[in-house]
């Protein structure tokens, strides 16, 4: 990659809008090419970070290390970036053990700026050290508040579990209530549970103008149990039982997405749906308690002959 290559990927980063071209091009210097095969680790969670780097080509998936309940550890995904964004701003001002795993998902270019290469750039053009900090501080501030939105959504979802919903219908509809804000005004979504006297799917919730969106998707062969994208507009999130699908919920954009907004949008709903999932099943569970509670009360009170 030429300098005038490596220059024109750093005009297009938000983080240096308030730094001039010339100023830029030095910079731009500094910067080195590193290739990475699908699948290939750039760096993993807890190892020391020396620099940043730019995306020129491909995708880079986050992943971070989640305890689960039964005490092992599985990786949640955490964003996927493409051509155009950067990852690990934060080793910039120290030699800070990275916070996440970062991988290539298909063919990658990227260029890194080292922390040593920057510290010297600064100290030869002091007058940028102020602008940098504040398109730094703009990048970091987005993703924080990303982040603080899908994490006060799936709390909300994982809090429900406590409260006084009776039904699946009720739940399904206050989750639906509640995602669609966090997730854009573009979207409208259904909710479809499986009803066991007539062996269908009824639809029992749904928010946005999800009536009114055309039908064109098509469900996969018997509700099958994978998450996945039925047409550019459609998203397909089954929420399995014990024996059976006990559901599913449609999630319809009526604009155009991108491929890496369809891939965040993808990870997002798919999480949500886990935790919807998860609620709907301890309802259900608490319904049996409950039910077998008041028939073991009814034997005692009426005795052998109820």
């Amino acid at each position: 990659m030429n300098a005038e290559e490596k220059l024109k990927l750093l005009s297009s980063q938000s983080l240096w809008n308030h730094v001039p071209e010339d100023k830029l091009s030095s910079l731009a210097k500094c910067l080195h090419a590193e290739t990475y095969k699908p699948g290939e680790v750039i760096f993993e969670e807890d190892s020391v970070g020396d620099g940043l780097y730019f995306i020129s080509s491909g995708h880079i998936r986050i992943r971070k290390k989640m305890a689960l309940s039964d005490g092992n550890a599985a990786r949640k995904e955490l964003a996927l970036l493409g051509p155009g964004e950067c990852i690990g701003e934060m080793t910039l001002f120290e030699e800070a053990p990275r916070s996440a795993q970062a991988s290539a998902v298909d063919d990658c270019i990227l260029l890194k700026l080292e922390r040593i290469e920057l510290s010297r750039w600064l100290k030869s053009n002091p007058s940028m050290a102020v602008d940098f900090l504040t398109g730094l501080v703009q990048v970091l501030s987005q993703r924080l508040r990303h982040s603080s939105d899908e994490l006060t959504l799936l709390f909300d979802i994982s809090h429900w579990r406590l409260g006084s919903i009776t039904t699946g219908q009720d739940l399904l509809q206050k989750c639906l209530h509640h995602l669609l804000p966090h997730i854009g005004e573009t979207w409208a979504a259904g909710a479809y549970l499986y009803n066991e006297f007539n062996n269908e799917m009824d639809f029992v919730a749904s928010e946005g103008n999800f009536a009114l969106m055309p039908a064109h998707w098509t469900l996969p062969a018997r509700h099958a149990l994978n998450n996945v994208w039925l047409d550019p507009h459609t998203y397909y999130a089954p929420m399995p039982g014990k024996n059976r699908l006990t559901g599913y919920l449609i999630f319809y954009n009526s604009a155009i997405l991108s491929p890496e907004e369809r891939e965040e949008s993808a990870l997002l709903l798919t999480t949500s749906a886990q935790f919807i999932s998860s609620s709907l099943e301890n309802l259900n569970h608490r319904n049996e308690e409950n039910l077998r509670a008041r028939l073991s009360e009814s034997r005692q009170q009426y005795g052998s002959e109820f």
